[in-house]
């Protein structure tokens, strides 16, 4: 049951809008008056007057300290898992891309792509057609010329990796 102290003439007292916005209350008590603040327009007006006179609890003094000490230690945590993280994915990286060269996979994507660009010509050649012609072959070629760039990089020849790029088409 609510104190009697906490109404006047059908409204809520002065001492009860101090101690709602103090906190100070019950749970139950607090509950009751918030039920008729929803219904009370005159009594919520006074409620938010009471508000802006209530001071604000100050944090504690060590409040920013400990902030910063937490954001260090959360920050220095995930810069090295990143780096972890990020070392693996390379790793990974380059296990496959030399498992795919050593399976030989880049030469038979080589020849599957000769295929290809052969089987447009012949394509464009039967229905005459000179744009797919000039697509085999400039796929053709650009292929060729990566997959050998690539074999050359691996095989560790330098020089035809120069003389390639430095010859004009």
């Amino acid at each position: 049951m609510l104190d009697q102290r906490y109404f006047e003439n059908g409204h809520l007292s002065q001492t009860a809008l101090d101690a709602l916005a103090m906190g100070t209350l019950s749970p139950h008590d607090t509950h009751l008056l918030l039920i008729h603040l929803e219904h009370c327009p005159s009594c919520m007006d006074a409620y938010i007057a009471t508000l802006d006179t209530v001071p604000l609890e100050q944090p504690p003094e060590d409040l920013e300290q400990h902030i910063l000490e937490q954001v260090e230690q959360v920050s220095h945590s995930r810069n090295s898992s990143s780096v972890a993280i990020g070392f693996l994915k390379l790793a990974v990286a380059v296990c496959l891309t030399m498992l795919l060269f050593f399976a030989n996979v880049f030469d038979r994507v080589f020849t599957s792509s000769e295929h290809l660009a052969q089987y447009l010509a012949v394509a464009s050649e039967a229905s005459g057609e000179n744009q797919w012609a000039a697509f085999a072959s400039g796929f053709q070629q650009g292929f060729s010329d990566l997959i050998n760039r690539f074999n050359d990089l691996f095989n560790g020849d330098a020089s035809n990796n120069e003389t390639q790029t430095a010859t004009p088409s």
